[in-house]
C-alpha cells in the first residue's frame, strides 16, 4: 500500500545535530566516524550516511562521504543508532544497530555497488544522444538520465531485478521485454531504437503549452505522460522556450495523465483520447501553473508560544501537492502559494507524518498575506474500534492513519482494538489500517465543525473461506508475495507470504470476486494478476505458472 507522506527531507552535510530530541547541545558528547566502502574495498565519496535513534524512531542524523569515503557525525547522544548508507536513487544498504558511546567511535560502512550500462544506438547503429532512460526496480523506486554525444548511459544500483526503459524523439519507445537480474557483478546492455512509424509528427500526439513556469524553471521542466492504468511506458517531451510540448506515440486509447514538476511546484491534467485518434492529435491540451502570492508570517503553538518544530507544509486537497517550507527564528515562514484553501501541518525533519496541525485553513485569494499567525490548535479526534483482526495479541501489529488530501496523521491502536487519531481539523476524513500480516481495511468519516469528535469502526470483514494453492516454476532463492483485493471493497485487501515450497495459503476470506497478483518483491511488476470467485459455500485452490 502507498502511504502519502509529507515531511520526508531532512537536512545534509557533514555533520548534522539531532532533530527534535529536545536535548541541550552540551548534552551530546559522542562522535561517529569511519569510511564507507564498496565490496571491492574502494572508498566511496559522495554517499549519505544516514542514523537514527534505535529505540526512539527518533534523533535523526545524516553526513555525505568526503573523496577518501570518509564521514563524521557529531553531536550524537551515546546510545544504539540504526545507521545505512544510501548513494543515488536506487541503493539503500540494510540498516545495522551501532552501540555510540561517549568520545569518538569508529566504524566503516559497507555500500556494495553494481552498475547498468550500456549505449542506446539506432537501428543502423548511429549513437542516439539525449535519450531518456528511465530504470525502475520493484517497490516503485526508479532513477532517470538523458544519454551522452555517444549514446551512453550508466546506473549505479544493488542486485535486484530492473527494467529498463528508453524513450527518445524519433524513436518508438524501448521497453526491455524482461526484467534484467543483476547479481554479483555489473551489466552491460546494447539499446537499438526503432524509427517511429511516423515522422511527420502528424500521429498519436498529444499537444500544448505549459505557462506560468519561469525561464528557469521552463529550461529544466518536462511532461510526463502516465498511459491508462499506468501499466504502460511514460512518454516525456522537453519544453521549448516557449513552453510548448509535444508527447508522440500515444497508441492506447482512454485517460492518460499529464504531469508537470518543478522542484517546487506540481501540476496534473486528465486528457481523454478517443479510441479513433489514430491518424490525428489531440491538441491544445494546456497545463497552466497558477499564479502565486508571497505569503508570509509566524506559526506557533496553540497557546501562543513557540515550538520546536522546523518543517512547515501547506495542501489543498483540489491542487496536485503540498508544498512546504523551513521554519525560520521565533517561528516566521515565508513561501509563495497559489490561491487556494490550504489545510496547515508542522513537524520535525525526518518525521514520516506531521505532529501538530491547524485547525483553521489558511486562505489564498489573489493577493500576498504579510503578518498572518498560525496557530497549531487542531484538537479534533477520530476514535473507534478495529473488529475482525483475529485474537488480541495481533492488536499490537496494526497501524491505524487518517488522511486528508496529501496529509497523513497516525494514530495508537489498544490491546484490544480500540483506536484514536487526535489532533486533527474539521473535515472529511479517510481512515486506513492494516495488520503486520498484511491486512488492509479503510473507510471514511466527517469531523464536524462543531464537534471535536467523530466515531468511526473499522472491519477486516472476516469469513469462513480459505485461499490456498502452489506456485510452478518458481525460483527458490526469490521472495514471492501474493496480494488479493477485493474488487468490489478496500475492505478486504490481504497481503501475504509464500513458502519456501511455493505454497501459500490465506484463511478468514469472505465470498466476492478477488483480484490476485504473485510478485517477486525484487522484480518490478506482477509475474501473474487475474481474478478468482470464492463462493460462500467453497474455499479454492490455485495452482500457478511462474515464469524463469
Amino acid at each position: 500500500m502507498a502511504v502519502v507522506a509529507l515531511f520526508l527531507g531532512m537536512p545534509a552535510g557533514w555533520a548534522a545535530a539531532p532533530a527534535g530530541d529536545g536535548a541541550p547541545a552540551a548534552m551530546a558528547s559522542a562522535v561517529l566516524l569511519g569510511t564507507v566502502r564498496d565490496s571491492a574495498g574502494a572508498p566511496v565519496a559522495g554517499a549519505r550516511v544516514r542514523m537514527r535513534s534505535y529505540h526512539t524512531a527518533g534523533g535523526w542524523l545524516d553526513g555525505t562521504t568526503d573523496a577518501q569515503g570518509r564521514f563524521r557525525l557529531e553531536g550524537l547522544e551515546p546510545g544504539d543508532f540504526l545507521v545505512w548508507v544510501e548513494l543515488g536513487p536506487l541503493i539503500s544498504t540494510h540498516g545495522q544497530v551501532i552501540a555510540v558511546a561517549a568520545g569518538d567511535n569508529r566504524h566503516d560502512l559497507p555500500c556494495p555497488r553494481r552498475e547498468i550500462r550500456g549505449r542506446v544506438l539506432s537501428a543502423a547503429g548511429r549513437p542516439v544522444a539525449g535519450a531518456r532512460v528511465v530504470l525502475a526496480r520493484g517497490g516503485g523506486t526508479s532513477a532517470t538520465l538523458k544519454t551522452d554525444p555517444e549514446g551512453s548511459f550508466a546506473f549505479l544500483l544493488l542486485d535486484g531485478w530492473y527494467s529498463l526503459l528508453v524513450d527518445a524523439p524519433g524513436f518508438r519507445p524501448h521497453e526491455g521485454a524482461a526484467p534484467l537480474r543483476v547479481h554479483g557483478t555489473s551489466r552491460t546492455v546494447e539499446i537499438r531504437m526503432q524509427p517511429a512509424a511516423s515522422t511527420s509528427g502528424r500521429e498519436t500526439a498529444i499537444t500544448g503549452r505549459v505557462t506560468g513556469l519561469l525561464p528557469a524553471e521552463m529550461a529544466d521542466a518536462e511532461v510526463l505522460a502516465y498511459p491508462p492504468g499506468s501499466d504502460g511506458f511514460t512518454r516525456a517531451s522537453a519544453l521549448d522556450s516557449t513552453g510548448r510540448y509535444r508527447i508522440e506515440n500515444i497508441e492506447l486509447p482512454g485517460q492518460w495523465s499529464l504531469i508537470v514538476e518543478t522542484r517546487s511546484r506540481k501540476i496534473q491534467r486528465l486528457v481523454n483520447v478517443p479510441p479513433d485518434h489514430a491518424g490525428r492529435e489531440v491538441g491544445a491540451v494546456d497545463l497552466a501553473f497558477p499564479e502565486c502570492f508571497a505569503v508570509s508570517g509566524r506559526v506557533l503553538n496553540a497557546d501562543a508560544s513557540i515550538g520546536d518544530f522546523d518543517q512547515l507544509a501547506f495542501d489543498d486537497p483540489r491542487q496536485a501537492g503540498s508544498q512546504s517550507t523551513r521554519v525560520g527564528p521565533r517561528g516566521s515562514f515565508s513561501i509563495a502559494l497559489p490561491s487556494g484553501t490550504f489545510h496547515v501541518a508542522a513537524a520535525h525533519s525526518g518525521d514520516a507524518s506531521p505532529d501538530i496541525l491547524a485547525r483553521v485553513p489558511l486562505v489564498v485569494d489573489g493577493k500576498p498575506l504579510q503578518g498572518v499567525e498560525i496557530r497549531l490548535d487542531a484538537t479534533g479526534v477520530i476514535a473507534g474500534r478495529i473488529l475482525g483482526a483475529g485474537p488480541g495479541a495481533r492488536m499490537e501489529g496494526l497501524t491505524v492513519r487518517a488522511f486528508q488530501g496529501h496529509l497523513a496523521k497516525d494514530g495508537e491502536v489498544g490491546n484490544l482494538g480500540q483506536y484514536e487519531i487526535d489532533g486533527l481539523p474539521p473535515g472529511p476524513w479517510e481512515v486506513t489500517a492494516w495488520s503486520g500480516v498484511g491486512d488492509i481495511t479503510s473507510a471514511t468519516v466527517r469531523l464536524p465543525e462543531d464537534a471535536s469528535r467523530a466515531s468511526l469502526d473499522l472491519s477486516f470483514r472476516p469469513g469462513p473461506l480459505t485461499l490456498s494453492g502452489r506456485l510452478a516454476g518458481f525460483d527458490p532463492a526469490a521472495t514471492y508475495i501474493v496480494r488479493i483485493l477485493r474488487q468490489d471493497s478496500r475492505d478486504a485487501t490481504h497481503l501475504f507470504a509464500v513458502e519456501h515450497d511455493g505454497t501459500f495459503s490465506r484463511s478468514g476470506l469472505a465470498a466476492g470476486t478477488y483480484r490476485v497478483e504473485v510478485e517477486d518483491s525484487a522484480m518490478p511488476r506482477p509475474l501473474y494478476a487475474g481474478t478468482v470467485d470464492l463462493r460462500s459455500d467453497r474455499s479454492l485452490v490455485l495452482n500457478l505458472s511462474i515464469p524463469p
